[in-house]
Parts: structure tokens; C-alpha cells; sequence
């Protein structure tokens, strides 16, 4: 009998943590597609974690296509942020994510990089 129940009891812990499952995984959304004046020639859109925490390490993904013929395509990332009380930024060193001789028109490249969040972050 008690031993239905521990079985029982793990069962039921198993089936309330695979619910909060989908609540741990981490979310991404674009958070820069580019506007300017290349925006003529080249799309970029970059994609990260929606929430990240101190002392996290993130993934940050870009993805460009070319909207002509494109030669020595080099995208890199910096992630700029607040620290404390807001009084204070933070940055992270460059990050280089595509470097590309040529990018024919209508052709996609993607490329990401590790950015690793201060643990004094605000």
C-alpha cells in the first residue's frame, strides 16, 4: 500500500512538472530588424531570449538577405545594457556572427554568438 503511493505521489509530481515545462523554456522574439539607409540592399534581423537574468549565457541569432549582390557581408553584435539601479551600463565585447565574401541577391545567411549577462545587472 505505501509503496502505490510514493509510485503514485512520484507520478503526480512528474505529470505537474512536464505542465511547467512549456513555462521554462526559453522564448525568442526579433528584437532589431534593421532600418536605415542599407536597408536597400540587405535585410538583418536579430532574434534573443525574450527574459535573461544575471549570469546568464544567451543566444543571440542573426539572419540577413541580400536584396542585390553583395560583397564582404560582416554582421557583428554588441549588447548594451543597465546595470543597478539604471545609472550604469554594461557592454559586451563585439561579437562578429557572419562574415561572408559574397552574398548573392535573395540568398539568406544566419549566424549566432554566445553573450554572457554580468551577474550585476539591474
Amino acid at each position: 500500500m505505501e509503496r502505490r503511493k510514493i509510485i503514485a505521489l512520484s507520478v503526480l509530481v512528474t505529470a505537474l512538472l512536464l505542465s511547467l515545462a512549456p513555462g521554462v523554456v526559453a522564448v525568442e522574439e526579433t528584437v532589431w530588424e534593421y532600418e536605415g539607409y542599407f536597408e536597400r540592399y540587405i535585410e538583418v534581423k536579430v532574434t534573443a531570449p525574450a527574459q535573461a537574468y544575471p549570469g546568464d549565457r544567451i543566444t543571440i541569432k542573426v539572419e540577413v538577405r541580400a536584396r542585390e549582390d553583395l560583397e564582404d557581408v560582416v554582421v557583428d553584435v554588441r549588447v548594451i545594457g543597465t546595470k543597478e539601479e539604471g545609472t550604469e551600463s554594461w557592454k559586451s565585447a563585439w561579437k562578429y556572427v557572419i562574415d561572408v565574401s559574397y552574398l548573392d541577391y535573395g540568398k539568406r545567411k544566419s549566424g549566432d554568438c554566445k553573450v554572457d549577462i554580468p551577474e550585476d545587472v539591474g
